[in-house]
């Protein structure tokens, strides 16, 4: 997804690799959330590599 290694993905990129790789099943509640963790720079794009960091502790 994050062609350009810059360490973020858009929201629908995001989903999508929850939904498939991972294959989590999120209330739309769940996503809004992680969403909103994410988007560290506040313009609609998810920093996988945090979200990735936090998973790995």
């Amino acid at each position: 997804f994050d062609r350009l290694r810059s360490g973020y993905v858009t929201a629908s990129q995001f989903k999508r690799c929850l939904d498939t790789n991972l294959r989590l099943q999120l209330s739309p509640e769940e996503e809004e959330l992680l969403f909103r963790k994410y988007d560290l720079k506040h313009d609609g794009t998810i920093c996988y590599r945090e979200f990735c960091d936090v998973i790995n502790r």
